[in-house]
């Protein structure tokens, strides 16, 4: 109910308390777990392609009207449509011999999910004042323009990922976290985590 009423409420930060209780309700229920399955890959490019699909015949109408670009119902739908092909792909591809290079390029990246979520979010706000003089605008040469500059923020982010990890077994904010629900910045173990009343 949260996720529908983030994307009717514009998306953006109305989106994230949504996000964080599907992202619970899949983990509570094994989803990951799952995907890993040998067969799960069909499933996953069948998501991706419908999503895509979709986001496709959205994606022209958005380019047309440039001021639907920013935090809009149909901007927030376009984006979790294509969000979700992402995901299916990467998880089709887990299934095929690029799975290390994939777990080589991103592992560290999704081991500080949290810290880099925040850390992005904080850079690209930095950046906001300087958007006219980095040429992003509505138009699809400035669309490119940000799409390099979150390529960038990735890119920095990876290394620093895995500088941190080498040192630390969590990230920062990780370990707040942890801190915060558990009471203890040691990793919980799955045992510990109480199983959803139907399971």
């Amino acid at each position: 109910m949260l996720l529908p009423a983030g994307v009717v409420a514009g998306g953006g930060f109305a989106l994230i308390p949504g996000a964080f209780v599907l992202g619970l309700a899949l983990t509570a229920f094994d989803v990951p777990q799952r995907l890993e399955q040998p067969g799960a890959w069909r499933t996953a490019l069948s998501l991706a392609v419908v999503t895509g699909a979709v986001a496709a015949l959205l994606l022209p109408g958005l380019a047309a009207n440039p001021g639907t670009l920013g935090f809009s119902m149909s901007s927030t739908v376009t984006g979790l449509l294509m969000a979700t092909t992402y995901v299916g792909l990467t998880v089709a591809l887990m299934h095929t011999p690029v799975r290390g290079a994939l777990v080589a390029t991103f592992g560290s990246l999704g081991r500080v999910s949290l810290t880099n979520y925040v850390g992005a979010t904080l850079l690209l706000l930095a950046a906001r004042p300087f958007q006219t003089q980095l040429g992003i605008d509505g138009t699809a040469q400035g669309l490119l323009r940000m799409l390099a500059l979150c390529g960038g923020i990735a890119l920095l982010q990876m290394v620093l990922s895995r500088v941190w990890l080498s040192r630390f077994p969590q990230g920062p904010l990780e370990q707040v976290w942890r801190r915060v629900t558990w009471g203890s910045a040691r990793p919980v173990s799955r045992a510990a985590v109480p199983a959803p009343a139907n399971a």
